[in-house]
């Protein structure tokens, strides 16, 4: 048995093959990649790590496992696996997170394709196996369609739980009260659904709420998906000019030949080092340049409800037609869910009601969060201001 501090929950206990797989150099590789992605480019204490979190959403699934075994919801066993879990959840995330997992799955190659490749190619499989436990069972829980699936994964989830708290602390943005003590004690997981007791709805609501804010405030900030956008790109460009892995064929490469632990934030940047010492693309090096001296690309379009006939790729023609660069523009189209309304409610009395039937806060909540931008390299931005106004 071992204990760990973490800042946000204090003492964290993990037993032997717990430890085995946290002291594992694909875990550690956890250290070094940020939680944030790049947030600290606006938020400048934003630079909490995938592993602190880890071991944050391990502790959480201890805590809301021991109050479901009580309820007769998981057994023992049960809470033992989902902890095996928690510690693994996260080990298919890229460098600096979202930026360059946006890249890879515009190749269909996703955090959960990349965690199986890490899990099922090392001896990280083999760590679970000897500790009486199926890897099989365990990837179903992460990633199938175990029971236990959204105790680690679904709206209310001990991944989201710890990752809310823990990146408003850092970032200092913040959510006001959210009372996670309240929400575990009146959650259920029953047949792919969330029921929660209607003693926790002033918690759920706080948490849908702060969920929608830290999305609105941090994730999607515009500068910070300004600077994603521009990793993503001289990241893209790096691949023919400086050798850098561009399919999950490459990775599997790295993975087999026991490399991957140093495919981190560090890498990253000593990559943009080398390639802008050595790369003949002067766009590329102005880029690299631009990213690492934060002298990131505008925002100058943001319609989060396109009106009918608007249309971003309207946006991209006129400024192309305009001799804006095409690789000085960066869109991008995403569709963000903050809350699948039809797979939660709430029991009053022992009757099953709709959010529609009960909070008014949770209904005025909206389901997803629409991000319809356009960025361009600074440069360019009073022109395409003039364009489109």
């Amino acid at each position: 048995m071992k204990k760990v501090f973490d800042d946000l929950h204090g003492y964290v206990s993990l037993n032997d093959i717990e430890v085995r797989l946290l002291d594992h150099p694909l875990i550690q590789r956890l250290r070094r990649i940020k939680q944030t992605s790049l947030a600290f480019m606006v938020y400048p204490g934003a630079v909490n790590t995938r592993f602190s979190h880890t071991i944050g959403t391990l502790h959480l699934t201890s805590k809301l496992g021991e109050i479901l075994e009580d309820k007769g919801f998981v057994t023992e066993d049960e809470i033992g696996k989902l902890r095996i879990a928690a510690l693994l959840h996260d080990i298919g995330q890229f460098p600096f997170s979202h930026s360059l997992g946006g890249f890879f799955m515009s190749k269909n190659f996703s955090n959960s394709d990349f965690g199986d490749m890490l899990i099922s190619l090392t001896d990280i499989k083999d760590i679970i196996n000897e500790g009486g436990y199926s890897y099989t069972e365990i990837k179903d829980i992460l990633w199938g369609g175990s029971s236990l699936r959204p105790v680690i994964d679904s709206d209310v989830d001990v991944d989201r739980m710890d990752y809310l708290l823990r990146d408003s602390k850092y970032s200092g943005v913040q959510l006001g009260s959210i009372d996670l003590q309240r929400l575990m004690d009146n959650v259920n997981y029953e047949d792919g659904r969330i029921k929660i007791h209607e003693k926790g709805l002033y918690s759920a609501e706080n948490f849908f709420i702060a969920r929608l804010h830290m999305y609105q405030a941090v994730y999607y900030h515009k500068t910070i998906v300004g600077y994603e956008l521009l990793l993503r790109k001289i990241y893209s460009d790096m691949i023919e000019e400086c050798g850098v892995p561009g399919t999950p064929g490459e990775l599997r490469e790295i993975v087999q030949g026991n490399g991957m632990f140093m495919w981190d934030d560090e890498w990253i940047y000593s990559r943009l080092y080398d390639c802008y010492s050595t790369a003949n693309n002067d766009t590329l090096k102005e880029k690299i340049w631009n990213f690492i001296n934060r002298r990131g690309p505008k925002m100058i379009y943001d319609e989060p409800y396109p009106q009918t006939g608007s249309d971003i790729h309207d946006i991209l023609e006129k400024l192309e037609s305009s001799n804006i660069p095409k690789d000085s523009i960066y869109p991008i189209e995403e569709d963000i869910s903050i809350i699948d309304k039809k797979r939660i409610s709430f029991m009053r009395a022992g009757v099953e009601l709709s959010i529609d039937e009960t909070g008014f806060l949770l209904k005025s909540v909206p389901s997803r969060l629409s991000i319809n931008r356009v960025y361009v390299d600074a440069i360019f931005a009073p022109k395409a201001r003039e364009i489109i106004p």
